[in-house]
């Protein structure tokens, strides 16, 4: 029978890797957000509630939304918001969208009446989940860099469209949506439409 010594340095490095492990798994289960935290980013607001955000895309414009009015379609609560366009290429008309947060997530109800899920609750850095046919992924938090300022601590979702570009949007704590990112030409020409309502 052999016998093996093991060495000081070894034990210490054992040691260390297991503490180091036994962090990872606390840090990976930490990762989930509160649902307090949660509500501060994606919690649309109410009544009354106004918030400006950047699109950022083949052009750069900001989009103004006012929440106008909760209305009950499909024995479900949403509220409706009216987004006007500052500095659009496209049709500056108001145009109106539909939002409602309920144990699942934040949803958004499209013209013809689908509905999909934008973000989930609860919500995991890592976290993929389908919206429409965009896959989206919860990147955690993370600072918002654009040549006008610097917002901290934003949630971010990126995702892949079907047509090869890519999006992330923005979340700020206490104002929730702040921001689209786009790239790759003919998603963000055809984004940018739609924003616009074209």
């Amino acid at each position: 029978m052999q016998r093996v010594q093991v060495k000081g340095p070894t034990v210490m490095k054992i040691w260390i890797s297991l503490v180091v492990a036994s962090m990872s798994a606390v840090s990976a289960v930490a990762q989930e957000m509160p649902d307090e935290k949660w509500r501060s980013y994606f919690e649309p607001g109410k009544e009354g509630t106004e918030r400006v955000f950047v699109f950022h895309g083949l052009a750069k414009f900001e989009v103004k939304e006012r929440a106008k009015v909760v209305e009950t379609i499909d024995g479900k609560e949403w509220l409706r918001w009216v987004n006007t366009f500052k500095g659009s290429p496209f049709n500056s008309a108001p145009k109106d969208s539909l939002t409602r947060v309920d144990e699942a997530g934040l949803w958004s109800r499209i013209d013809d009446g689908r509905v999909e899920l934008m973000v989930p609750r609860p919500l995991k850095v890592g976290q993929v989940w389908k919206s429409g046919d965009v896959e989206l992924t919860f990147r955690g938090i993370e600072v918002f860099d654009t040549f006008d300022k610097v917002v901290e601590g934003c949630a971010v979702v990126s995702g892949k469209l079907p047509d090869g570009g890519a999006v992330t949007r923005y979340y700020a704590p206490g104002r929730g949506f702040i921001a689209r990112v786009v790239t790759g030409e003919e998603p963000s020409s055809k984004i940018l439409k739609e924003l616009a309502g074209e």
